[in-house]
């Protein structure tokens, strides 16, 4: 009975692990592929018959209990990694936002079970979810240590108050902003480095109309400017786009103030090929601790501030509510509608989709690739940065507020006419 214990925490594990894995595309708006939902589905079937059947015989009631439970639990996983899609239902924002308090309660029916259910295996499966829990709810508790005070500028502290209506202390309590620290009147954010875990950034960006914590834009400057260094040394053609760009060109070379990630795009050659662009962000990003994401399809990398952990348990970055990173995305030059152009496999802002279901830039506002002042530093951008982002995003001097909620865009909207 033994042995039967272990293989039913060991199939846990495996599904537990393959779970995390496949979160990593819902994170990056990326769909999960219908080969890896049969394989979590054919894992699942296995384990759960595994743990019913006795004999020729299904326990209907063990049954039950095992869906529902691995089911429960798995949603309640999956929900920040699905809170940072566009279109994010509210259950899913409110179960990202409250998980600890959810699995808290789940905890006590789980232990109730492992003294009532016979079955060896099923608690197995108990004992195996709650310590897999236990494990990663300690490791947040424990790298709150390495988080540090970061004084907020005089704008993001402006945005604050019309969010929190003046009262900051109330708002930070009934929004659980644990970041926020109040000392004799003075306000600052206990900020997040690379060994702590990442704010929960989305939450406060996307859903309260925040600025970006001051913690996460030095995070983001700090891999912008290495990463960028370390391209332009082995002679690597990239620039800054998407948002990036815009904030260099709008912002007068700052980060938006609502930004979340850094925009970098690469040109694939027969030079730089994607083999050789993979292997060299391979060991920038091991130089600087970085962990990193290749999907070879769509010749997309994505480097996250957050050092590597040991496999399997790397994958465990996918449950974070928060993530600071790099989307780097590969361009080649091609030929369309008679004109050069560059073309990428994925799609962003304006760009239109060509016949080869790739989406396109005009080359000449790419190439011969210029410099623009960002964050104090002069970085590699665009032939045209400001054609650029016209091309990508229309009217770009015109501020929207689409990313926020109604209420919270209106009291930013406020605050901005202001100044």
């Amino acid at each position: 009975m033994i042995l039967k214990s272990l293989v039913a925490a060991a199939l846990y594990l495996i599904i537990y692990f393959w779970f995390l894995y496949l979160l990593r595309k819902p994170r990056l708006w990326l769909p999960v592929s219908m080969r890896d939902k049969l394989i979590g589905v054919l894992l699942l079937t296995v384990l759960n018959g595994y743990i019913s059947i006795s004999g020729a015989v299904v326990d209907l009631w063990i049954l039950f209990i095992s869906v529902t439970g691995i089911a429960l639990l798995f949603y309640i996983i999956a929900a920040p990694a699905y809170a940072l899609l566009p279109s994010r239902p509210l259950l899913v924002q409110f179960i990202a936002w409250n998980a600890p308090r959810i699995e808290i309660g789940l905890l006590l029916p789980a232990l109730i079970l492992l003294f009532y259910v016979s079955n060896l295996k099923l608690r197995a499966l108990l004992i195996t979810a709650i310590l897999m829990e236990s494990f990663w709810y300690l490791r947040l508790w424990m790298k709150q240590r390495y988080k540090k005070a970061k004084t907020l500028d005089e704008y993001s502290l402006l945005v604050l108050k019309a969010q929190a209506n003046s009262d900051i202390k109330r708002f930070a309590k009934k929004h659980r902003i644990l970041e926020l620290q109040t000392v004799q009147e003075q306000i600052s954010w206990l900020g997040c480095t690379q060994q702590s875990f990442p704010c929960p950034m989305d939450y406060y960006v996307n859903t309260l109309g925040l600025n970006t914590p001051p913690c996460c834009r030095d995070n983001m400057r700090e891999m912008l400017h290495r990463i960028d260094s370390d391209l332009a040394k082995i002679g690597v053609l990239h620039w800054i786009e998407g948002g990036t760009l815009l904030g260099a060109v709008r912002e007068n070379g700052n980060l938006l103030a609502w930004e979340d990630d850094v925009d970098i795009s690469f040109l694939l050659t027969e030079e730089n090929t994607w083999q050789k662009m993979v292997a060299s962000i391979k060991k920038i990003a091991r130089h600087a601790h970085y962990q990193v994401i290749v999907f070879e399809k769509i010749e997309s990398i994505y480097i996250y501030y957050d050092p590597p952990g040991p496999w399997p348990f790397n994958y465990e970055r996918t449950r974070m509510r928060g993530e600071i990173r790099i989307d780097m995305h590969g361009y080649r030059v091609s030929r369309s509608n008679g004109n050069n152009v560059v073309e990428r496999f994925t799609s962003k802002g304006l760009l239109q989709k060509n016949r080869k279901g790739k989406f396109e830039m005009p080359s000449e506002l790419v190439l011969p690739l210029s410099v623009i002042s960002f964050a104090d530093r002069k970085v590699s951008c665009p032939a045209k940065p400001g054609d650029y982002i016209k091309a990508m995003y229309g009217n770009y001097t015109e501020v929207e507020y689409t990313w926020i909620e109604k209420d919270a865009a209106n009291a930013r909207r406020q605050i901005d006419q202001k100044r």
